[in-house]
C-alpha cells in the first residue's frame, strides 16, 4: 500500500495521458464514421432514378469559360470538367457531385475503364452512352453546350429531343444519345452494342455491391473501435475514481 501511495503522482499523471488519448481516438472514429455517413448519401443521391453515381462533369476552369462564383461557404466553385471514357471514379470524384441546378447544365454518370465505356446523363433529357475505342474521347459540357474531343455538338442541352438513336462516327465510337453526332449503325452494330451495354450494367452492379460491402465493413470497423474506445475511457475513469 505505501508503494502504491508513493506512486500514485505517476499513475496518476499516466492515467490521464490515457484518457486524452482513448478521448482522442473516440472523437477521430466518430469524424471518420460522419464523412463516411456524408460520401454514401452522396454516392446513392440520384436526381433522375438512375441507378448511377452523381458526378458533376466539372473539373478545373479552362481560358473561355464563363467564370462562376461560390453560392454559399458549403458550394464549392463551379467549374468544367473534362470526362474520358477511362475514368475511375474515387472519393473525391465523388465529394465533387452537386445537386443539379436549372443554372448550369452537369451531366452525371458512371465512368468504367472497360471497352472505353461511358455512360451520361443530365435532368433536361441529354443522353450520351457511347463504346469508344479511343480511351482519350472527351467529353466537356457547361451552360447546356456539349463538346465533343473538342467540337460543339450541342449549343442547348435543354432543348434536346427526347427520342435517342444508335449512331457511330469515323473514330470508330458508337453511340446511344439524341445528339446529332454521325451516321446510323447498322442492325448488327445495334444488336452488339445492347449487348456490350448489358455486360457493362451488370459490371456496374457488381462493382457496385463491392464497394458497398467494403464501406459496410469499414462502418462495422470504426462503429467497433469507437466502442472499444467508449469502453476504455469508462474504465480509465472507474480506475481514476480510486485516487479522488
Amino acid at each position: 500500500m505505501a508503494l502504491l501511495k508513493h506512486r500514485s503522482p505517476c499513475l496518476l499523471f499516466a492515467l490521464i495521458l490515457l484518457i486524452n488519448k482513448y478521448a482522442e481516438l473516440a472523437e477521430a472514429v466518430s469524424v471518420e464514421q460522419g464523412s463516411n455517413t456524408e460520401l454514401n448519401t452522396q454516392a446513392r443521391f440520384n436526381d433522375t432514378g438512375l441507378n448511377e453515381t452523381l458526378l458533376k462533369v466539372d473539373a478545373e476552369e479552362q481560358p473561355g469559360d464563363e467564370p462562376t462564383e461560390k453560392v454559399d461557404d458549403t458550394q464549392p466553385r463551379l467549374v468544367v470538367r473534362r470526362v474520358t471514357p477511362d475514368m475511375v471514379l474515387d472519393d473525391d470524384d465523388l465529394r465533387t457531385g452537386n445537386k443539379i441546378t436549372d443554372n448550369y447544365s452537369y451531366l452525371y454518370g458512371v465512368y468504367l475503364t472497360k471497352g472505353h465505356y461511358l455512360r451520361i446523363e443530365n435532368h433536361k433529357g441529354l443522353r450520351l452512352i457511347v463504346k469508344s475505342p479511343n480511351k482519350e474521347q472527351s467529353i466537356r459540357a457547361k451552360l447546356g453546350v456539349v463538346t465533343i474531343n473538342g467540337k460543339t455538338v450541342c449549343t442547348d442541352s435543354r432543348s434536346l429531343p427526347t427520342k435517342q438513336t444508335y449512331q457511330k462516327t469515323p473514330d470508330g465510337a458508337m453511340w446511344y444519345t439524341n445528339l446529332s453526332l454521325g451516321s446510323p449503325m447498322s442492325p448488327k452494330e445495334i444488336e452488339e452494342f445492347k449487348a456490350d451495354e448489358e455486360l457493362n450494367a451488370e459490371e456496374e452492379l457488381r462493382q457496385k455491391k463491392k464497394e458497398d460491402r467494403r464501406r459496410e465493413k469499414e462502418r462495422r470497423k470504426s462503429e467497433k473501435a469507437a466502442a472499444n474506445a467508449d469502453r476504455m475511457i469508462s474504465e480509465l475513469h472507474k480506475i481514476l475514481s480510486i485516487f479522488f
